[in-house]
């Protein structure tokens, strides 16, 4: 087992808590020669490790990795491509949360029905699918497991669900939503929508 960790060089002390952690644990810190973003951020990890199974979760907290360690075991059980955590109980802001249901409906208008909390971002994948679900390069920079859920539908891979939990912040805010640029965001993911919609079709 080891950790791969792409941070995206934040000025919060994440790199010097890696560090430390590193000399204790096999931590792997990915090179970063530019700012990736999230959605960069993520698939850099997730195609790096290279390995039967791959749990990724935001490390902000929210996740409980005891979730992660069962998700593992069911994946295996049911020789499933993806476990999604399904966020039973959302300590996000309401803000938040009702950015991510209007989301819903765009998405679902746009692939149907693919998992019930395409946002969550506690998911294990099987390592031989991800080139598949991440695709070449992200639509949707900043909601790249929703892009997920709906590549991996196109895709009719076996998909599971299970309730975790879900916990506020250890600390500080989420700076993935920031007011004054939501009218950039939502024509952003609204456009990404479009081009990943039409590239999904094609296929």
């Amino acid at each position: 087992m080891r950790f791969v960790v792409a941070s995206d060089g934040g000025a919060d002390g994440t790199d010097r808590a890696l560090d430390e952690l590193a000399r204790s644990l096999p931590v792997v810190r990915l090179p970063r020669t530019t700012r990736r973003g999230y959605a960069g951020s993520v698939r850099a990890g997730l195609t790096y490790a290279e390995t039967p199974l791959v749990l990724a979760m935001d490390a902000d907290g929210q996740c409980d990795p005891r979730d992660g360690a069962c998700m593992l075991a069911r994946a295996v059980r049911d020789g499933a491509d993806l476990v999604v955590g399904r966020r039973r109980s959302r300590r996000d802001p309401v803000g938040r949360r009702w950015l991510s249901s209007a989301f819903r409906v765009l998405h679902r208008l746009a692939f149907g029905r693919t998992v019930q909390d395409p946002s969550s971002p506690l998911v294990v994948l099987r390592g031989p699918v991800i080139p598949t679900v991440c695709g070449p390069e992200p639509h949707l920079p900043a909601g790249l497991w929703w892009e997920i859920a709906a590549r991996a539908k196109a895709a009719s891979l076996h998909v599971v669900e299970v309730d975790v939990t879900h916990r506020a912040r250890l600390a500080g805010g989420s700076r993935a939503i920031v007011p004054s640029a939501l009218p950039s965001l939502v024509w952003m993911h609204a456009t990404g929508l479009r081009r990943l919609r039409r590239e999904l079709a094609r296929r």
